[in-house]
């Protein structure tokens, strides 16, 4: 039975942990990244499209008192089940990165319009710049931040280590190194993106996998054929 150390945030994890357990995968789940809800006010005034990075994005705009909107956009499938209960039409791209948010809202909005980026703090400017490249009046929302935290594994015991972004790639690698691991002993990486695993590369990782995205069904798929 292959083994795999999950280092993604709550409830995201478990949730993969989950599933990969019932498709005959041993699992830890151990988090590298902890997020903390910042303090703010919400955006006030006509906004054309609430545009959610993450369920993290999500989840913290609502406890800060975000309440709905007719149209909101979602980088993932776990961003926009977030949103099911608080928007009437959500767009999700068809590829789940800050590259596929960008070309679906050029198609779907015009230049000129009002959208609300919420997000975490010190987190990529990508897809502001872009989007005020092209004309749309773009506020940056931040309703959390991010912060590493040190987890206590025993890195030899697994085949496969998830990560799910590359803010998460210093704590993974230094837990490698703290365990003295020649290089070519460390698991394999699995990433959601080329960005992701360009900057994993250039850090020293041996082996890096990327996923079509951050799905449950996305992993499973490169975890059964990572050749």
């Amino acid at each position: 039975m292959k083994r795999v150390w999950i280092t993604r945030t709550e409830p995201g994890a478990s949730e993969l942990g989950s599933f990969l357990g019932a498709s005959g995968f041993s699992f830890t789940v151990a988090p590298v990244v902890k997020i903390h809800r910042v303090q703010g006010t919400t955006p006030s005034g006509l906004i054309d499209c609430w545009i959610f990075v993450s369920y993290h994005a999500v989840h913290s705009a609502i406890e800060m008192g975000w309440k709905s909107s007719k149209v909101s956009a979602a980088i993932g499938p776990a961003t926009e089940r977030a949103l099911r209960d608080h928007t009437s039409s959500t767009l999700v791209p068809e590829k789940h990165t800050s590259e596929g948010l960008y070309d679906l809202l050029r198609y779907k909005l015009s230049p000129g319009a009002k959208v609300c980026l919420v997000t975490g703090r010190h987190g990529r400017e990508d897809l502001e710049v872009w989007l005020r490249s092209d004309g749309f009046e773009v506020i940056r929302w931040v309703v959390y931040e991010r912060t590493r935290q040190s987890v206590k594994v025993d890195v030899s015991e697994f085949d496969f280590v998830i990560a799910s972004s590359a803010f998460a790639l210093p704590e993974i690698l230094a837990t490698f190194r703290q365990q003295q691991l020649c290089k070519y002993e460390y698991p394999v990486l699995v990433v959601p993106s080329l960005r992701i695993a360009t900057n994993a590369r250039e850090m020293g990782f041996a082996e890096v996998k990327i996923s079509n995205g951050a799905s449950k069904s996305a992993v499973l798929s490169v975890l059964r054929n990572p050749n």
